[in-house]
Formats: C-alpha cells, structure tokens, sequence
C-alpha cells in the first residue's frame, strides 16, 4: 500500500511523460548538432577543393613618371607653393585598371591594378616634380604645415587604356589644374589649365599601359610646369 505522494521508486505519469519529451528534445538536438557538423565540414572540404582552382594571379604596377626636363637651380627660383592631394575621378578613383572599350564603355580589370591608390602615386609624383624641377623654391606636401602663398589643385578627370582602335592603343590621362591664391583677403583663382595627354603604347598588355601612364603623368607635369612659370 502506497500514501499519496510517496515514491515508490517509479516516476508519476505526468512526470515520465515529460522526462521522455525532454529526452526526446536531447536527442534531437544532437542529431541537429550532428548534421550541422556534417554540413559545416563539407562546406569546408568544399572550399578547400576551390582553393586548388586556377584564379589568375593580381599583377600590381608602379607609376614610372620620366625626368623629363632638367632639374631648376635654386637661383631661378622663387615663393612657395602648397600641393593639395591629387583627385581622382570615377572610375579611374580605384587601383584597378579601367579600360576605353567605346565610346561610353569602360572595362573594369580586377586582375591588373595599380601598386597602391592612383591618387597617392600621382600626388607623390606631382609633389617630387615641382620640388626638383618647378619654378618655386619651396614646395609643401598636402601633410605639410608651412605656410604658401598659392595652392596647386589637381583633379584626373581621365586615367585609361584606350583600347577603341585595336591598331592604336592609348594610355591615356587628363587633367584640370587650378592655382590659388591664399594670402589674399578671400582665397581667389589665379589660373586654370585643362590638360591632357594620350601616349602611344606598343600593346594593350597591363605592362605597356602602365608604362605609359608613367609616360603621360610626366608629359602633364612638364606641361604644368611651363603653365605655372608663366604664370608665377
């Protein structure tokens, strides 16, 4: 004879119901575990099998810019003269090669791109330019603190291949150039040069554009120059 509410060693029925339900719940949980276990390494053995397909390497190219020119003897030289950072339009703006396919077509290449951001290798090349050869005796860098009385603002608005005519292959870049003037009471444009270049290349491989690049960049900077030392 059992009182009521004494165990007798076996579990009441509404409690052995809901011990086999939790039960239950476990070992569905360690199924689900298990499957997702089974996806997750398969997912991963997946990508490892992908690894092994032949993805084109990335070639990565420097900005060459010629001398062109002789460097100025300090003696000819005069004032000063801030170079802001150099601008980059769309889609130029990105370290991927863009190239002219027609004439509102332009090709994206992932695979061929610039060593670093176009707007930091034209800048720097700009910056030794005018600093070695320019018409003013001191030339300050965009993190530069010194003071100049003229800035120099530089927007690319064309960096490309030119692949429209198969037979003639271009490099091409462009420009618009503003010099102000900073220690007037409002800062004021002193002048402006729409400038642009398109160098011959041998072939349209991603080495012969970036060598011409580097010929172009440096065509426009002699133009600048002359620009900035008739105008000084």
């Amino acid at each position: 004879m059992r009182l009521p509410g004494e165990w007798s060693g076996g579990l009441p029925g509404r409690a052995s119901r809901a011990l086999a339900r939790k039960r239950r719940r476990m070992t569905g949980a360690r199924r689900s575990s298990a499957l997702i276990l089974a996806c997750a390494a398969c997912a991963a053995f997946s990508g490892c099998v992908s690894l092994d397909r032949p993805y084109p390497d990335r070639a990565r190219f420097g900005l060459l810019v010629e001398e062109a020119g002789e460097e100025v003897t300090p003696a000819v030289r005069s004032g000063a003269v801030r170079v802001a950072r150099v601008r980059v339009a769309a889609p130029a703006s990105g370290r991927s090669f863009v190239y002219r396919m027609g004439r509102d077509e332009f090709v994206v290449d992932y695979y061929n791109e610039f060593v670093a951001a176009p707007d930091r290798l034209l800048t720097a090349a700009l910056v030794d330019d005018l600093a070695r050869r320019g018409p003013f005796a001191n030339v300050v860098d965009p993190e530069g603190t010194a003071d100049a009385p003229r800035r120099v603002e530089t927007s690319v608005t064309a960096l490309y291949g030119d692949f429209r005519d198969d037979s003639r292959p271009l490099a091409v870049v462009a420009a618009r150039v503003v010099l102000l003037d900073e220690f007037a009471a409002m800062t004021r444009q002193v002048a402006e040069w729409s400038l642009r270049v398109e160098e011959p290349i041998p072939s349209p491989a991603a080495a012969d554009l970036a060598a011409g690049y580097g010929r172009a960049w440096s065509e426009l900077l002699r133009q600048l120059r002359a620009a900035l030392a008739s105008t000084r």
